[in-house]
């Protein structure tokens, strides 16, 4: 900044108290040579005067032009400023409705884990249930095995039985043979006859009898395998009630092979009566041959249940794969099941871990949002600084104008004055007298002393351009803490997506469990159904079986792809 130098006016001072001292001292010169001397002084002060208030001008418009770059330049960081600000503002927004999109998507994961804990559930009560028909698969196995045992028990007393008829068939051969050598006692032989006549329909009843009782017999154990998992402890007492009744035909054929016995010794008694006894024997061997072809169609009915027996066997060792491979798959439901809870409790964490984060992201836009305040305050604090700036800036330059008129009007002065004074010399050829008046002279001193105040305005505008530095450096500041809110809700994101990412891979091994469970309980129908067919014989007059199956219908599946209605 250029200063109005004043030494001059000092120097018109200093002449005027030495011009009076020297009028006292030489009084002797005259008052025209002093006169025109100072005339001569004053012109080249007013000169020099002139010079000086020229490169203040200058100096003064120089200035003007820095301080309008200057101002330009804080216009456009000022709009530069406002765009940062809407653009912090329209970010704000944005983290605001991608906060409120986070919290509806960790809402929707958590309804999500609730409704798989739910499935989890679901699926562990079909393991209970599983384990259940297991147990009585398991006691119906037992149940099978017991009637095996009774069936064999049953054959082995029919063996024996066959084997008394066989000896018996023996006899009767004998007797035969003595009936032919004793004709003589026919006709007690007749009556002894009639007597085994009605003994033989006895034992056919007591035959058809067992049939009928065995047939009965079948068919309620048929009955009982269709309710074994229900009706155990009744199968238990009919076995008992059975095994009681197999006693009853044992000691019944005790009685008629004692009876026999009794027989063949009358019929060593009536040996004399053979010759009249040849059509009573023709009518036993036809008896005879009745009896072997109702054996013969017991043995078949005995091959028929063993081949029942056998079908049933088979299926049992089926029952007992289908079991295992039951267990197995159980195993792996279970640890199906664990991988899944797994996920689920990483699902939770992931949730929390979110909502922690999205927690801290809240209370970082909160101070974003008071930072964001105090740059809008500060940048309100700046607009009015620049406000003042303006009317700092359009004061000087109307104290530049009226400097600058006040200077045209001080050269016009001065051209007056040389004008004057150049008539005034022309007038007066030896002497003339030059005065300034008191009012001219103060105007120029209160001139300068305004040329002086107006300079120490300028160090208030460098200020407001400090501010304007300091509110750059929050706004830089404020970016940054955007930038980082930014990349910590892209990690939100991140870890969103992964969420539902492993329950979508949940979601695909639990549709692959249950088509493979869908496809095991396919295969065992298929197999039973075919055991089935092939264990009722052709021709024959047995009921078909039906083992009792869990196969329990299948829940309506739902897809996690429904479900899960998340959006990115």
């Amino acid at each position: 900044m250029g200063e109005i130098d004043t030494k001059s006016i000092e120097s018109v001072q200093a002449a005027l108290s030495l011009f009076g001292q020297k009028n006292d001292q030489r009084k002797h010169r005259s008052i025209s040579t002093i006169e025109v001397q100072f005339t001569k002084f004053s012109g080249k002060m007013w000169s020099e005067n002139q010079e000086l208030l020229l490169t203040d001008l200058a100096n003064y418009k120089v200035q003007v032009e820095v301080k309008e770059y200057a101002y330009k330049q804080a216009l456009l960081k000022l709009e530069s400023y406002n765009v940062t600000v809407d653009e912090l503002s329209a970010q704000l927004k944005n983290c605001e409705a991608e906060r409120d999109q986070a919290i509806e998507d960790s809402k929707e994961v958590r309804e999500q884990i609730d409704k798989l804990e739910s499935k989890v559930k679901e699926m562990s009560d079909l393991l209970l249930e599983a384990r259940i028909a297991q147990e009585q698969l398991v006691h119906v196995i037992n149940e099978l095995n017991a009637t095996k045992e009774e069936l064999r028990n049953a054959k082995a007393e029919l063996s024996a039985a066959e084997e008394s008829k066989v000896s018996a068939m023996k006899e009767v051969e004998l007797m035969a043979t003595a009936v032919d050598m004793e004709k003589e006692k026919t006709e007690e032989l007749l009556t002894c006859v009639s007597e085994f006549n009605d003994a033989v329909l006895l034992s056919k009843v007591a035959a058809i009898e067992a049939e009928n009782k065995y047939s009965i017999i079948l068919s309620e154990k048929e009955k009982e395998l269709q309710v074994a998992a229900v009706h155990a402890q009744e199968q238990l007492e009919e076995m008992i009630k059975r095994t009681e009744m197999m006693q009853d035909l044992e000691n019944h054929l005790s009685e008629r092979t004692l009876f026999i016995d009794s027989l063949q010794s009358e019929l060593e008694q009536v040996k004399e009566l053979h010759a009249s006894l040849e059509e009573a024997a023709s009518n036993a061997m036809d008896n005879l041959d009745k009896l072997r072809s109702e054996l013969k169609l017991l043995e078949k009915e005995n091959s028929d249940q063993a081949r029942y027996i056998i079908s049933m066997e088979t299926e049992l060792r089926q029952s007992e794969v289908e079991l295992k491979s039951a267990k197995e798959e159980s195993i792996l439901l279970n640890h199906e099941l664990d991988m899944l809870r797994s996920e689920i409790l990483k699902a939770k964490s992931d949730t929390d871990e979110i909502s922690g984060k999205e927690s801290a992201a809240q209370v970082e836009i909160a101070l974003l949002k008071a930072q964001v305040h105090k740059g809008r305050s500060m940048i309100a604090a700046a607009e009015a600084a620049e406000e003042r700036a303006k009317s700092v800036k359009s004061g000087q330059n109307i104290a530049v104008k009226q400097l600058a008129i006040e200077a045209d009007k001080a050269k016009k002065e001065t051209e007056k004055v040389e004008t004057r004074n150049g008539e005034k010399l022309e007038r007066d050829d030896s002497e003339a007298q030059v005065t300034i008046s008191a009012k001219e002279y103060e105007s120029l001193i209160q001139k300068a002393q305004e040329a002086d105040q107006v300079a120490p305005s300028s160090p208030h505008v460098t200020s407001h351009l400090i501010d304007y530095s300091d509110t750059e450096r929050e706004l830089h500041a404020l970016k940054t803490d955007l930038e980082a809110a930014e990349f910590e809700i892209r990690e939100l994101k991140s870890v969103a997506k992964n969420a539902v990412n492993r329950a979508e891979q949940a979601e695909k091994a639990k549709t692959a469990v249950e088509a493979q469970l869908r496809k095991w309980r396919e295969q065992k129908q298929k197999r039973r159904e075919a055991a089935a067919e092939e264990s009722t014989p052709k021709g024959s007059n047995l009921p078909k079986t039906n083992i009792a199956t869990y196969n329990k219908t299948p829940t309506p599946y739902q897809p996690l792809s429904k479900i899960l209605n998340m959006k990115f």
